[in-house]
């Protein structure tokens, strides 16, 4: 075995230009010696160095670092003389550092090692920071600078900075550094220093962008709108629309982009730029700034107010899960709002929501005699077509039937059940046997009147239709529904031909959807008994009819009503009026009095005197009736009076029916000024 002692001569720190070789002195010794060093450290300055090592040995060796800052040019070598350059790197810290230098001669299986550490100096300067924030535009930077030393500038980060002036006077002077516009979406950050001796100054520069950026955004598929119906045409523009929704920091904004119909994904908003619709027809590669529903357009919203945009671009990039939108919008006064949006982009699939066009009772009394139900519709319009159909609804109508005075939809799975027809009572020729629970599709898709194209349940399937409600009060509605598209065409004699195309299955999920139209009714079913009725205005006004002196009693006949007090009743009244001081006007086939009702109180009474409420039948109508619409029955007003003042009429009267005695009682606005001459006609009195 050979042993060889290392001795580092100058174990002073060694510099680039006081390189010293490291000698290694051969001793023969017992195997059991250790390697032993004439020095144990070796000092360098902060700038590194490349020190020769110089050693010879009898045996294999290896030197290794526990520091990768301290490398060699080669690791290992066999018996005999050898020299390694150890390299010691620049130390940009400012703090003193250690390496640990470990060299190893193996012998017989036996391995002996000797260890020395590299110890190498702080970063020696001083260096401060400044930050610079610009805005968007092109513009200099000027840095004052004294000093008496020749400055060095360099650009550290960003392209878009240059050095435009780097010489200082020896006492004062500026440094120039140019900054470019900033056409990006967003900010940029770039750097550049200052040294002068040992002394190193760093300014960071942070320039705007021209756009108002949002940090988070949201984004909604709609699909093909009910609104890009082509009405010349009579088809749906083949197109998908994409709403992109954020907040900056000077508005709100909403973006609606108008797809071409190629769409791969629906999660992904397809990449370019989209100009302004200026015709309103949704056109692909565009952004629609109006829309009939009112619901989804391009808006910028500040301080409350929408803004009425003329113009602009959307850009939309994507990569990978990245999207970049940026938009320049000009307003009606040619402002440009510009705005940028870059992150990531979470597509929720609106495209089976839908706009409720109709929402109310209808029908209401329709329902109620047969079934105590109230029925209720519901018009939805469809944004996208089924897959695989060349036509498709784009609308659908659903009559439901809930429990009578509930102010929710019906809630649950729903029975179909297309209801039947009731003649048992008088009014609209019947009524609708509807069910509460139970829905029937009142109507589907285009009018025959347009295309001759309409939609209908196919016959012997049986649509499904779910209705829940959640806590905020909207609803969820889910149908499932087999549908046929009716060719409706005619022969020579207008006689409608039905023609079944084809049939599709039609299932949707319409979310989130309020019922503004859709309250706790307040009208109600009429009562056969006592009424008070509350002061409404009319809906049909009679005007009086005038009949002259009709019974010798010095007086005028004349005879008015008014239907649809509190939706439910129609009121007939007549009265003997004495005033002679009416003057009338003859105007072509109309003579109308000029002059108001006389005032006051008029009592019934079976025989006409000055001034009261008499009882008169004119053809099939009893003008001394309050008739109930829906049932159909008449009450025989048999006492009481009205009181007539210059704004209202208030009643307070008894009526009969089939032997039974009833209260009515009430008032509504009306001004009677203009009396109809009737006073040829034929006038019965009806006593009692």
């Amino acid at each position: 075995m050979i042993l060889a002692a290392l001795a580092l001569l100058g174990s002073a720190a060694c510099t680039k230009t006081e390189i010293k070789e490291v000698e290694v002195e051969k001793v023969v010794e017992k195997v059991v010696d250790l390697l032993s060093l004439t020095a144990t450290q070796l000092q360098v300055g902060n700038e590194g160095v490349v020190q020769p090592i110089a050693f010879t040995t009898e045996d294999a060796w290896t030197i290794t670092s526990d520091q990768n800052w301290v490398t060699f040019d080669k690791a290992s070598g066999a018996a005999g003389s050898s020299t390694v350059n150890m390299t010691v790197a620049k130390n940009p810290d400012f703090a003193t550092r250690t390496a640990r230098v470990t060299l190893s001669v193996t012998h017989e299986n036996a391995t002996k090692t000797t260890v020395f550490t590299v110890v190498q100096s702080e970063e020696q300067v001083f260096s401060t920071s400044t930050e610079y924030r610009i805005d968007f535009e092109e513009q200099d930077i000027a840095v004052d600078f004294n000093t008496n030393l020749t400055p060095e500038v360099k650009v550290v980060e960003g392209d878009w900075l240059s050095v435009t002036r780097t010489k200082a006077a020896p006492v004062d002077g500026k440094i120039i550094v140019h900054a470019t516009k900033n056409d990006g979406a967003e900010s940029r950050t770039g750097s550049f220093t200052i040294a002068a001796g040992s002394i190193i100054q760093t300014y960071v520069v942070v320039q705007a962008s021209q756009y108002a950026s949002a940090s988070e955004a949201t984004a909604l598929y709609l699909g093909n709108l009910q609104d890009m119906y082509d009405d010349e045409n009579y088809v749906f523009k083949d197109i998908n629309q994409f709403v992109i929704q954020f907040a900056a920091a000077d508005g709100d904004v909403t973006l609606v982009l108008n797809g071409g119909p190629e769409l791969a994904d629906a999660t992904k908003i397809p990449a370019g730029e989209y100009k302004m619709d200026e015709t309103g027809q949704y056109a692909a590669g565009t952004f629609s700034v109006q829309g009939r529903n009112e619901k989804y357009y391009t808006t910028v919203t500040a301080g409350g107010k929408d803004m009425t945009l003329i113009d602009g671009t959307v850009n939309v990039s994507q990569s990978g899960d990245t999207y970049t939108v940026i938009a320049t919008l000009v307003d009606e006064f040619g402002t440009e709002h510009m705005y940028s949006y870059k992150g990531q982009l979470a597509i929720t699939d609106d495209s089976f929501g839908a706009q409720v066009t109709e929402a109310a009772d209808k029908g209401l009394y329709n329902t109620y005699f047969a079934t105590k139900a109230d029925e209720v519709k519901l018009s939805l319009r469809i944004n996208k077509a089924p897959e695989g159909t060349e036509h498709w609804l784009s609308y659908i109508i659903f009559t439901m039937f809930r429990a009578h005075a509930s102010a929710d939809l019906p809630l649950g799975k729903l029975t179909y059940e297309v209801p039947e027809q009731d003649s048992s009572l008088g009014y609209a020729n019947g009524i609708t046997q509807g069910k509460p629970g139970t829905f029937y599709i009142s109507s589907a898709g285009k009018k025959d009147w347009e295309d001759g194209i309409s939609y209908r349940p196919k016959d012997g399937t049986t649509p499904t239709l779910e209705i829940t409600k959640q806590d905020d009060g909207r609803y969820t509605v889910k149908l499932d529904a087999t549908i046929s598209r009716i060719l409706t065409t005619y022969d020579d004699d207008s006689n409608a031909i039905e023609t079944e195309t084809e049939s599709f299955p039609y299932k949707a999920v319409f979310k989130d959807l309020t019922f503004d139209q859709l309250s706790e009714p307040d009208q109600f079913p009429c009562p056969d008994g006592d009424r008070a009725f509350s002061f409404v205005n009319i809906q049909n006004n009679y005007m009086p009819m005038w009949f002259g002196d009709r019974y010798d009693t010095g007086c005028h006949v004349f005879l008015f009503g008014w239907n649809f007090v509190d939706s439910e009743y129609n009121v007939y009244l007549a009265i003997n009026v004495k005033d002679d001081d009416w003057v009338f006007e003859k105007n072509f086939a109309k003579r109308f009095c000029n002059t108001p009702f006389n005032l006051g109180t008029f009592n019934f009474s079976w025989t006409p005197a000055e001034n009261t409420l008499i009882p008169v039948r004119y053809g099939n109508t009893i003008y001394h009736a309050i008739e109930n619409r829906y049932t159909g029955h008449i009450y025989q007003i048999v006492g009481g009076s009205i009181t007539m003042d210059a704004t209202s009429i208030k009643y307070d009267l008894t009526a009969t029916y089939e032997g039974k005695t009833f209260k009515f009682t009430g008032g509504h606005p009306a001004t009677l000024y203009y009396i109809r001459d009737l006073h040829t006609s034929a006038l019965n009195l009806d006593t009692q």
